[in-house]
């Protein structure tokens, strides 16, 4: 069973998860090879969830097995293959980013980061063959949705390194549904095959019932992605995207999209979305829509000091009068 939401946004999410029982276990996993990228959506979509009672498990990846961070391109060619020692040192460095969103000391409320090194290292390569290899009929992979745009839109083609990704990721499934109790796998919408993969096993190999829940990715008005190249990528991490540029980015998005990024990125309630939704019809120059958005995602991400000392550099940036900023402000 899977679910795919369309907006991605809390009204969405609650109709999906309104009778899943207090206390059953999420899996939401992250790409340690790209650390400090947005992760915006999960996280928000994960805090939700943790806020309605789920316990959230979330994969710190050894070989980069899942791609849900939203605000980037879909991938088209081979990743980076990066040695163990930075791949924990990323995978410390999110934990630490996605505590913004997760509660890692609730009890037992609290969210897990696992990496799926632990469980796959002494893996033997022909025993999983074997035992995880014989469910997936070839044509069933190759038809799946990211393997063909990889194959028809990839000018290096696909290599069994990538093609066997599906293989990992399901198991992954398997171990944290055998372990946790996780039934439940949230991840962006360019997953959708691998997710139903980790179902379909679970099935097979338990006979049980496991489900996926996918956001679409976050797109600019001409349906390019975001993070198509370096100097377009956000990143949670300050130190390489500052409050004030973290800040500015909202404030520049555009008007086809930002009721959009109003419903999937900020908790405010539908009342208030449609007052802005109209605000941007009548009055689209005054960016109240914008300012909205970029005081509340800012404030989710750094903190209300920072989205104010950001507002702060914007106005003074603007009228010209920088005698009021602080050094730190000055700096930024």
């Amino acid at each position: 069973g899977a679910v795919a939401v369309i907006g991605g946004h809390e009204y969405a999410l609650h109709s999906v998860v309104a009778r899943y029982p207090r206390g059953k276990t999420v899996s939401v996993s992250y790409d340690s090879e790209k650390v400090s990228r947005a992760v915006l959506e999960p996280g928000v979509e994960s805090y939700l969830l943790h806020k309605w009672g789920a316990a959230i498990v979330s994969g710190s990846l050894f070989m980069a097995l899942l791609f849900n961070f939203i605000l980037r391109r879909v991938m088209h060619e081979e990743r980076n293959l990066l040695d163990e020692h930075q791949l924990q040192l990323n995978s410390e460095a999110m934990k630490q980013q996605m505590s913004r969103f997760l509660d890692f000391d609730d009890g037992e409320q609290s969210a897990l980061l696992v990496n799926n090194l632990d469980w796959m290292r002494d893996y033997p390569m022909l025993d999983f063959l074997r035992d995880i290899g014989k469910n997936f009929p070839l044509s069933v992979m190759l038809a799946k949705e990211s393997v063909k745009n990889r194959m028809e839109e990839s000018d290096s083609g696909l290599s069994f390194t990538e093609f066997s990704y599906m293989l990992l990721q399901a198991y992954d499934f398997v171990h944290l549904h055998d372990q946790y109790g996780c039934e439940l796998q949230l991840g962006g919408s360019d997953q959708w095959g691998n997710i139903t993969a980790g179902t379909d096993l679970i099935r097979r190999a338990a006979g049980k019932k496991a489900f996926g829940l996918t956001c679409p990715l976050v797109t600019k008005a001409d349906g390019t992605k975001f993070g198509k190249t370096e100097g377009g990528t956000v990143w949670l991490d300050r130190s390489k995207t500052s409050a004030y540029q973290f800040y500015q980015f909202w404030i520049n998005s555009e008007d086809q999209k930002v009721v959009d990024f109003l419903k999937i990125y900020t908790f405010l309630d539908k009342e208030a979305i449609l007052e802005l939704e109209q605000a941007l019809r009548e009055q689209p120059e005054q960016r109240e829509a914008q300012r909205k958005l970029a005081e509340e995602v800012t404030t989710l991400v750094h903190g209300a000091d920072a989205m104010r000392s950001a507002q702060n550099i914007s106005q003074a940036l603007f009228s010209g009068e920088f005698q009021d900023l602080a050094d730190d402000e000055i700096v930024e």
